[in-house]
């Protein structure tokens, strides 16, 4: 058991002095704050009950504050720093694309400089001929490349259309067949 000190008593008029009949000496030292702290016996029961009665501790309140004001300084710098990260990300892809693009127009100058390249591309592109060459021009060679291409080009739709478009288009061939075989078989009935 630890010792008691006598608490001195003070008659001001104030509510709970202990200089009312009723209320002694140990329960006026219950309501003074820095004896609820220290926590002294009263009768085998804490007086620091009384001042979780009142509300929150301060240390509490202190704590939670304290907590709130490094979760926005922690929060904002997170934020910060997040979005850097974002931002260095996107400029390390542009510096990358624009490394691959160098990469492609260097390959493509280097072409340039050899001349065997530089004949083909203007044979091709102009039209030029070398001197004791002659060059032939088809007149209406587009026409049948276009049809070439149309007829690869159909089998090649047909290939990439769903099947039912492809059971429709035959229905219909049939159906466009039968109708001039109609026609005749009425003639020859007539």
């Amino acid at each position: 058991m630890v010792p008691r000190r006598p608490v001195p008593t003070r008659s001001r008029g104030r509510r709970g002095s202990g200089d009312r009949p009723g209320t002694s000496a140990s329960e006026h030292a219950a309501s003074s704050p820095v004896e609820a702290a220290r926590g002294h016996y009263d009768d085998g029961a804490v007086v620091g009950a009384a001042a979780a009665e009142r509300g929150v501790p301060p240390r509490v309140v202190t704590l939670v504050l304290v907590c709130l004001i490094a979760f926005a300084v922690v929060f904002t710098s997170l934020r910060a720093y997040l979005s850097q990260q974002a931002q260095y990300d996107a400029v390390v892809d542009q510096i990358e694309e624009a490394r691959t693009t160098s990469t492609a127009l260097e390959e493509e100058l280097e072409l340039w400089e050899d001349e065997d390249y530089v004949r083909a591309q203007v044979r091709e592109r102009l039209g030029y001929v070398m001197p004791g060459e002659t060059s032939y021009v088809v007149v209406g060679a587009e026409q049948f490349e276009d049809g070439a291409r149309g007829e690869v080009g159909g089998d090649q739709e047909d290939q990439d259309s769903p099947w039912y478009t492809t059971l429709q288009d035959s229905a219909r061939a049939a159906g466009q067949g039968e109708e001039p075989d109609e026609e005749h078989g009425e003639e020859q009935d007539g």
